[in-house]
């Protein structure tokens, strides 16, 4: 289930083409369609009944703090969360650089 929300001049651009084009052609594969819509309300009974938002909500901190104790490590540029969800940037490191950030870590032995 998905929607589109633009400003008013970008949708009049859009339903001022042709009669023949498609208003806003961004894919309607499964718009309207019965079993899709189905889904998408059950999928907010399962959200409401078994309490994910509250739940989400409680793991938050945790989650946060378990991505952020990684700021230190060799490599990480930055890390962001949002909920319960995280992006990080990496620079590449050189091996020399990585083992003696990491002096526990060694390069495995080729087979």
């Amino acid at each position: 289930m998905g929607g589109v929300l633009v400003r008013d001049t970008i949708h009049d651009a859009f339903m001022s083409g042709p009669e023949h084009a498609v208003e806003l052609a961004h894919g309607y594969t499964y718009s309207a369609h019965p079993l899709a819509c189905a889904a998408g309300l059950a999928t907010l009974d399962i959200y409401r009944d078994e309490k994910l938002f509250e739940r989400a909500n409680r793991l938050e901190p945790k989650f946060a703090d378990a991505v952020m104790s990684l700021r230190n490590e060799p490599g990480v540029v930055d890390i962001r969360t949002v909920g319960l969800t995280a992006a990080s940037i990496w620079r590449r490191l050189r091996m020399r650089q990585a083992s003696a950030a990491s002096p526990g870590s060694q390069r495995l032995p080729r087979q």
